[in-house]
């Protein structure tokens, strides 16, 4: 995670127009909303974030998305209760399938769910959640 403050405040120095966009799978959203939560700039420096499979995924909050929608009873396996995501409102998006057993907490102990980001489709589209994520979404 210091490696990525670092990185980012870095770019921000050399290039102060920049806007940022922070991505994550699994671990990665993990390390992506602990970035978040201590971001070396401004909040008005992040365009968007978009998360899959993340431990610290928060059910009920604003930018968290299931799939199906309001399939997910729990939240990630490293939430504690915590909701991360007030201070971002409207550039996260948090998405959780089903079951899931690092972002549902599950109390499955099959990996299938967890593996299923590029084959299940985002809630109400039919694009799978990373394409929707990164085209419609983050921008790409």
């Amino acid at each position: 995670m210091s490696t990525t403050k670092t990185l980012i405040k870095n770019v921000a120095t050399r290039c102060p127009k920049t806007r940022f966009v922070i991505a994550g799978y699994s671990q990665g959203a993990h390390v992506g909303t602990l970035v978040l939560g201590a971001i070396p700039v401004a909040a008005s420096k992040v365009h968007r974030a978009a998360f899959m499979g993340n431990p610290l995924f928060r059910d009920g909050s604003t930018n968290s998305v299931e799939a199906p929608t309001g399939s997910v009873t729990r939240s990630g396996i490293l939430n504690l209760g915590r909701n991360w995501q007030t201070r971002w409102n409207g550039k996260v998006r948090d998405v959780c399938i089903n079951n899931d057993l690092v972002c549902e907490a599950a109390s499955t102990t099959s990996t299938k769910p967890h593996n299923a980001y590029t084959t299940t489709n985002y809630p109400g589209q039919s694009k799978r959640i990373p394409a929707y994520l990164g085209y419609n979404w983050l921008g790409g």
